[in-house]
């Protein structure tokens, strides 16, 4: 988030239009990203259900609607297309890549649901070490 506050900041000082360099490549909207992390792994290590419906309703309402209304503005600027078709709406599109980027949220999605259903990052941990142990 500091870091594509950052970019902006230096970037409008030096010239006006569409950023798709930097953060802004592989994501039109790294600070919402960032915002769900922290407000994210702060749910996860709650370790409840709760603070997740909280989170998806502020995210599902708030951020989808401002995230449009961006794409919507950036829609009218030279170079979108080219820009829309390498990056994406929310998450990072690494390298400008589906395939890759599928692959590295896959593995993610599956370390973070590991971990959940087995009672949380320490427990998950063991019980993974203690997998690749017994198959050695």
């Amino acid at each position: 988030m500091m870091g594509a506050d950052g970019q902006k900041y230096f970037t409008l000082r030096e010239r006006k239009g569409l950023m798709d360099d930097a953060y802004m490549k592989w994501s039109r909207n790294p600070n919402y990203v960032g915002e769900m992390m922290i407000y994210g792994s702060f749910a996860f290590l709650v370790q409840r259900n709760e603070p997740w419906y909280v989170l998806a309703y502020i995210w599902t309402l708030i951020f989808t609607s401002r995230m449009l209304q961006k794409d919507y503005s950036l829609s009218k600027k030279a170079g979108w297309k080219e820009y829309a078709a390498t990056s994406w709406m929310l998450p990072f599109k690494f390298g400008g890549s589906t395939m890759l980027s599928v692959i590295i949220y896959g593995v993610c999605f599956y370390v973070g649901g590991f971990c959940w259903v087995n009672g949380g990052i320490e427990k998950g941990a063991k019980l993974a070490l203690a997998l690749i142990n017994e198959k050695k």
